[in-house]
Protein backbone atom coordinates (compact mmCIF):
# COMPACT_ATOMS: atom_id res chain seq x y z
CA UNK A 1 0.00 0.00 0.00
CA UNK A 2 3.21 2.47 1.03
CA UNK A 3 5.65 1.32 -1.58
CA UNK A 4 5.79 4.15 -3.66
CA UNK A 5 5.89 6.61 -0.41
CA UNK A 6 8.93 4.91 0.64
CA UNK A 7 13.17 4.96 0.12
CA UNK A 8 15.43 2.50 -1.28
CA UNK A 9 16.64 2.20 2.79
CA UNK A 10 12.96 1.73 3.62
CA UNK A 11 12.64 -0.93 0.82
CA UNK A 12 15.60 -2.49 1.51
CA UNK A 13 15.19 -2.79 5.10
CA UNK A 14 11.75 -4.51 4.27
CA UNK A 15 13.16 -6.93 2.10
CA UNK A 16 15.82 -7.80 4.70
CA UNK A 17 13.46 -8.36 7.37
CA UNK A 18 11.10 -10.70 5.07
CA UNK A 19 14.57 -13.15 4.19
CA UNK A 20 14.94 -13.50 7.79
CA UNK A 21 11.58 -14.18 8.58
CA UNK A 22 12.02 -16.83 5.69
CA UNK A 23 14.94 -18.03 7.19
CA UNK A 24 13.61 -17.84 11.01
CA UNK A 25 10.63 -20.61 9.09
CA UNK A 26 13.55 -22.55 7.48
CA UNK A 27 15.39 -22.59 11.07
CA UNK A 28 12.16 -23.54 12.79
CA UNK A 29 10.87 -26.33 10.46
CA UNK A 30 14.26 -27.72 10.34
CA UNK A 31 14.89 -27.74 14.21
CA UNK A 32 11.27 -29.05 14.82
CA UNK A 33 12.74 -31.61 12.28
CA UNK A 34 15.55 -32.53 14.00
CA UNK A 35 13.81 -32.98 17.07
CA UNK A 36 11.84 -35.92 16.50
CA UNK A 37 12.96 -39.19 17.66
CA UNK A 38 14.15 -41.47 14.80
CA UNK A 39 13.89 -38.84 12.15
CA UNK A 40 16.58 -39.12 9.59
CA UNK A 41 17.66 -35.54 8.14
CA UNK A 42 17.25 -35.57 4.09
CA UNK A 43 20.52 -34.54 2.81
CA UNK A 44 19.66 -32.28 -0.63
CA UNK A 45 22.51 -30.88 -3.73
CA UNK A 46 22.84 -27.66 -1.97
CA UNK A 47 24.19 -24.59 -4.73
CA UNK A 48 26.67 -23.33 -2.19
CA UNK A 49 26.89 -20.16 -4.39
CA UNK A 50 23.64 -19.42 -3.70
CA UNK A 51 23.66 -20.31 0.22
CA UNK A 52 26.73 -18.09 0.72
CA UNK A 53 24.81 -15.10 -1.29
CA UNK A 54 22.52 -15.33 0.83
CA UNK A 55 24.30 -15.34 4.02
CA UNK A 56 26.54 -12.09 2.45
CA UNK A 57 22.85 -11.06 2.34
CA UNK A 58 21.86 -11.55 5.77
CA UNK A 59 25.52 -10.12 7.39
CA UNK A 60 25.57 -6.86 5.31
CA UNK A 61 25.62 -4.36 8.15
CA UNK A 62 28.12 -6.45 10.01
CA UNK A 63 30.15 -6.63 6.87
CA UNK A 64 29.60 -2.55 5.70
CA UNK A 65 30.01 -1.79 9.43
CA UNK A 66 33.54 -3.80 9.67
CA UNK A 67 34.68 -2.62 6.12
CA UNK A 68 35.15 -5.90 5.39
CA UNK A 69 36.39 -7.10 1.53
CA UNK A 70 34.30 -10.31 1.23
CA UNK A 71 35.82 -11.71 -1.93
CA UNK A 72 33.57 -15.40 -2.90
CA UNK A 73 35.32 -17.65 -5.92
CA UNK A 74 33.08 -19.95 -7.80
CA UNK A 75 31.67 -22.67 -5.63
CA UNK A 76 30.55 -26.27 -6.08
CA UNK A 77 27.03 -27.96 -5.08
CA UNK A 78 28.02 -30.02 -2.42
CA UNK A 79 25.18 -32.83 -0.85
CA UNK A 80 24.22 -31.40 2.40
CA UNK A 81 21.78 -29.58 4.84
CA UNK A 82 20.85 -26.58 3.90
CA UNK A 83 20.73 -25.06 7.19
CA UNK A 84 23.78 -26.84 8.95
CA UNK A 85 25.90 -25.18 6.03
CA UNK A 86 24.02 -21.91 6.55
CA UNK A 87 25.04 -21.99 9.75
CA UNK A 88 28.76 -22.63 8.87
CA UNK A 89 29.21 -19.88 6.39
CA UNK A 90 27.64 -17.49 8.68
CA UNK A 91 30.51 -18.51 11.71
CA UNK A 92 33.01 -18.25 9.65
CA UNK A 93 32.47 -14.92 8.32
CA UNK A 94 31.36 -14.05 11.49
CA UNK A 95 34.55 -15.13 12.90
CA UNK A 96 36.55 -13.10 10.35
CA UNK A 97 34.78 -10.02 11.27
CA UNK A 98 35.21 -10.36 14.58
CA UNK A 99 38.48 -11.88 15.64
CA UNK A 100 40.72 -9.45 13.87
CA UNK A 101 43.34 -6.56 14.69
CA UNK A 102 41.36 -3.63 15.61
CA UNK A 103 43.27 -1.38 13.49
CA UNK A 104 42.85 -3.17 9.97
CA UNK A 105 40.11 -4.29 7.60
CA UNK A 106 38.67 -7.71 7.38
CA UNK A 107 39.62 -9.22 4.01
CA UNK A 108 37.75 -12.48 3.97
CA UNK A 109 37.99 -15.13 0.86
CA UNK A 110 35.96 -17.94 0.16
CA UNK A 111 36.47 -20.65 -2.61
CA UNK A 112 37.05 -24.18 -2.94
CA UNK A 113 39.17 -26.54 -4.12
CA UNK A 114 38.42 -30.19 -5.50
CA UNK A 115 41.09 -32.85 -3.99
CA UNK A 116 38.83 -35.50 -5.54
Amino acid sequence: KYGTQLDTNALQLIHSSTAAAGRMRMLINDLLNFSRVGTHTELKPIDLNELVADVLTELQDDIRTAGADVQVEPLPTVTGHRTDLSQLFSNLINNGIKYRRPDVAPRITIRAENRG
